[in-house]
């Protein structure tokens, strides 16, 4: 028998400035004749733009005890405990610009927030050869997971105070057959299931909704099929595998209107198909290759109030991603050893669908991902010296847009050239 234990403990400041000025319609709603948007302006600098910060502590805490060993020669076993602890503590502020105070009551939104996970589970998994061809795989996990969220302050010139937690506890299965074909090709099938734990709304949207939706929702369900082939050929230099998978979604989560503002509701269905394939090459001992590529087709098969049936999930890539990289070892002089990697990776771009009438953007696509990067090196014994450039193209696609209230681009990264030194100890 064997026995691992892990754990890990992390604590972060962040800060996340955004521009919300997508949210100007909320401050109309809220004060009549203060923004631009006012059929009757009431004030002399009226609110055009929002600006909005969340500086905030992110503590987290993970533990994992493992064991595994044989019952027999057949029955390969493995069995644990998982815990985790987060929170996330942070006082958040919005600005009106050009008047911070246009409306009369000061920040549009401050307030202290915290939210907390603590999760715990409890897993098994046996795998049973049943000849020299067949192996079955059985697992349980079984999950405690309780999520709270708690603020304080001003929204919109209203007190507030809004505590409430939403427990999600669920038992999810595994299960894998396999057969091997012959010593260098295996083929499987396998049924997992999974789920996306609930939470709780955010603070405006329970001050607002005034009862329309639930304060807190429920966790979202899925069973995965996958049907695959995994192989090796050409003395093992060539390795090979390809799948076809299937994922149907119960009690989805998904975002409707509320008033101005919007709610996470569970209801309607979904599926995604699709298929991967990789192959891995090893043209010598220093010199390998690997390509993979997939394909997915989302797509939700109720409608709802804010997706009309047969709309893909949004800001799921739609509809390839393709990754190729090639590696390859080599000596300058003595003892000096190099490496010299390239890969280029393209993912297909998305789409975000939305029917609340009270923002301007309801419907936006996003450029998808076209990226080439390379690395040389020069290693002497216990020291590493690298020259980096990443994305080499300089390509600078808009991988998010204005969409709904928030109205920031994200850019691909441009490109960047480096250098990185290490010495183990």
């Amino acid at each position: 028998m064997s026995l691992t234990s892990a754990t890990s403990q992390q604590d972060r400041n962040a800060n996340s400035p955004t521009d919300v000025s997508g949210w100007v319609p909320v401050v109309e709603y809220f004060f009549p004749g203060t923004t631009v948007g006012a059929a009757d302006i009431t004030v002399p600098q009226p609110v055009s733009q929002i600006g909005y910060e969340t500086p905030g502590i992110i503590e987290n805490f993970n533990h994992e005890t493992r064991a595994s060993g044989l019952f027999g020669d057949n029955l390969y076993w493995t069995a644990g405990v998982y815990y985790k602890d987060t929170q996330f503590a942070a006082d958040s502020a919005s600005i009106y610009y050009p008047d911070p105070d246009a409306t009369g009551a000061g920040a549009g939104h401050s307030t202290n927030i915290v939210l907390t996970t603590e999760a715990t589970a409890v897993f098994g998994e046996m795998s049973y050869e049943f000849t020299d061809n067949w192996e079955a795989t059985v697992g349980l996990r079984q999950y405690w997971d309780t999520r709270t969220s708690s603020a304080s302050g001003i929204s919109f010139g209203k007190l507030r105070d809004f505590v409430d937690s939403v427990d999600n506890d669920s038992l999810i299965g595994r299960f894998v057959l396999k057969y091997a074909y012959n010593d260098n090709t295996t083929i499987y099938g396998s049924a997992s299931q999974g789920f996306r734990s609930g939470g709780v709304q955010s603070a405006e949207t329970e001050q607002t909704s005034g009862g329309l939706v639930p304060n807190t929702f429920d966790p979202e369900d899925l069973w995965t099929y996958e049907l695959g082939l995994k192989g090796r050929a050409m003395g093992n230099r060539l390795k090979y595998e390809f799948a076809t998978y299937f994922s149907d979604y119960d009690n989805i989560q998904i975002v409707e209107p509320v008033l101005v503002l919007s709610a996470v509701v569970n209801g309607g269905t979904a599926e995604i198909k699709g298929f991967e394939a990789a192959l891995s090459y090893d043209v010598t001992d220093n010199l390998f290759f690997n390509v993979a590529y997939s394909y997915n087709d989302s797509a939700l098969t109720t409608a709802t109030a804010q997706h009309d049936k047969g709309e893909p999930f949004d800001g799921v890539p739609q509809n390839s991603t393709l990754g190729i990289s090639g590696d390859y070892s080599f000596n300058w002089t003595g003892n000096v050893r190099g490496h010299l990697r390239v890969d280029y990776f393209d993912r297909d771009g998305s789409e975000a669908n939305s029917k609340d009438g009270s923002f301007s953007i309801l419907n936006q696509s996003y450029e998808g991902l076209r990226q080439l990067n390379a690395r040389v090196g020069w290693l002497v014994n216990d020291w590493s010296l690298y020259l980096y450039a990443e994305n080499l193209t300089n390509d600078d696609r808009q991988l998010r847009r204005p969409y709904r209230g928030a109205i920031n681009y994200v850019i691909q990264k441009p490109r960047s050239v480096g250098m990185t030194v290490r010495w183990k100890l």
